[in-house]
């Protein structure tokens, strides 16, 4: 116990340590350029007091809305992806060269080229909206990543735990839904968090479509204010939240669960 709580403190004096670093170059730089900090003028983004009441800013309804985009493109990206797994264990050369295809096409072009090919493209043929466009853009983009972390994992899953269940006369579907996933399931956590945090990040592309969400709202209070570094630094730790949030409660989940070998 006490071995444990030496090697927290060591992590929380570490990152204390290197935040520390990291605002004081900031502040030397800021210092340096002679920039005049307007902090009064952005607070009103994240908090407006009006006649004594207080209200949500600008800033926290579109964190709302970006978690909301977030959310539909990593389930959209889990569906996806099982698709995709599901193609690349097959045995079928369609399924597998379809599969193999996509993953390499999706995971090799930038999303942002991604995402005009299907505003300009895509959307017009199906009368998509923005919201809609950045949502399917993001998802298909990450869904070759996540197709990769579930087909990873599940043929991590020894092989005599396929051959007990083909030995039983089981169905393949129930082999990997009631025997593989659930021993799979604690390798795919952290990678499938990263994806979460790396989707969170990536939805800050799909302003240059004008999607509502937060960096689109920055970039509006930008122009209207002239307050450009408070504005991004604040978005910054927003998102810092936001990502930290995703990482607090993968970890919950992976000690919520029991472990098994696999």
């Amino acid at each position: 116990m006490t071995h444990k709580l030496i090697q927290f403190g060591k992590q929380k004096l570490t990152t204390a340590l290197i935040g520390g670093g990291l605002v004081y170059l900031l502040y030397l730089g800021v210092e340096q350029a002679g920039y005049r900090w307007q902090w009064y003028r952005v607070w009103q983004y994240v908090i407006v007091v009006d006649d004594g009441n207080i209200y949500p800013g600008d800033f926290l309804y579109a964190m709302v809305d970006t978690i909301y985009i977030v959310a539909i493109a990593m389930l959209l990206s889990l569906v996806f992806g099982i698709v995709l797994a599901a193609g690349r264990m097959s045995q079928g050369k369609i399924a597998n060269g379809v599969s193999n295809v996509y993953t390499v096409v999706f995971r090799n072009t930038p999303i942002l080229a991604q995402i005009y090919i299907f505003y300009f493209l895509v959307a017009p043929v199906f009368d998509m909206n923005r919201l809609t466009v950045g949502i399917l853009a993001l998802s298909l983009y990450e869904a070759s990543f996540v197709g990769e972390i579930l087909r990873g994992s599940m043929q991590s899953v020894s092989r005599n735990q396929w051959e007990a269940g083909r030995s039983l006369n089981l169905p393949v579907f129930y082999i990997v839904v009631r025997i593989i996933f659930p021993q799979a399931l604690r390798l795919m956590i952290a990678p499938l968090t990263n994806v979460a945090i790396n989707l969170l990040k990536h939805s800050s592309i799909v302003s240059v479509i004008a999607v509502y969400e937060l960096t689109t709202t920055a970039r509006d209070a930008i122009s209207d204010t002239f307050v450009t570094l408070e504005i991004w630094i604040l978005v910054a730790c927003l998102y810092w939240l936001l990502a930290a949030v995703f990482a607090t409660t993968s970890r919950y989940i992976e000690k919520s669960i029991k472990w098994t070998e696999v």
